[in-house]
């Protein structure tokens, strides 16, 4: 499964020909994958997690604008 993020709205693949689309104003801008999870960045300053293929959630509040993160391989 891979999300996809743009314009206020998320797509998502679980074979990387066929994407839906979900609505979500607060989806991150890019993600990253590491450990069975996807994790990205706000403008906000938020990071968000994505382990249900459902909903992200935020799991830090920075200070400043982020604009990207990675994952240790």
């Amino acid at each position: 499964m891979c999300p996809l993020y743009f314009e206020s709205r998320y797509y998502f693949s679980h074979d990387g020909g066929h994407w839906t689309r979900r609505p979500d104003k607060d989806a991150p801008l890019n993600c990253v994958f590491g450990n069975g999870v996807f994790a990205g960045p706000t403008w906000k300053g938020h990071i968000l997690r994505w382990t249900d293929a459902v909903q992200w959630t935020q799991v830090l509040k920075g200070e400043h604008h982020v604009e990207a993160v990675a994952a240790k391989a």
